[in-house]
C-alpha cells in the first residue's frame, strides 16, 4: 500500500531531474519504496543519496513492468520505470 501510495505521488510530481546518477554503492539503509535493506545509494541532484533495494529498482514505480529508465521525483527520490511510463510522464 505504501508503495502505491508513492508511486501517485511520484506520477503526480515526477522526474525533476532525468539522470539520477548511482555510486553504486551497497549500503545497510532501509530502502525509500519499501523500507528493506541492503540497498543501493543512487545520488539525486541535490547531492544527497537515494536509497533503493535491487527489486525496487527493477519494477515500475507505476505499473509494475521491467523497469528500464532511472529518474528523479521532486521528493527527491529515485524513481525506476518502464519505457512506456517514462515517457508518458516525462515526455521525450
Amino acid at each position: 500500500m505504501k508503495k502505491k501510495i508513492y508511486a501517485i505521488a511520484g506520477s503526480c510530481m515526477l522526474i525533476a531531474a532525468i539522470a539520477a546518477g548511482c555510486d553504486g554503492k551497497t549500503v545497510d539503509k532501509p530502502c525509500d519504496w519499501c523500507g528493506k535493506s541492503p540497498s543501493v545509494a543512487y545520488q539525486v541532484k541535490d547531492g544527497s543519496n537515494s536509497y533503493v533495494c535491487k527489486k525496487c529498482s527493477e519494477i515500475c514505480a507505476l505499473c509494475g513492468k521491467k523497469a528500464t529508465k532511472q529518474g528523479e521525483n521532486l521528493l527527491g527520490m529515485a524513481i525506476f520505470l518502464c519505457s512506456d511510463c517514462y515517457e508518458k510522464e516525462v515526455g521525450k
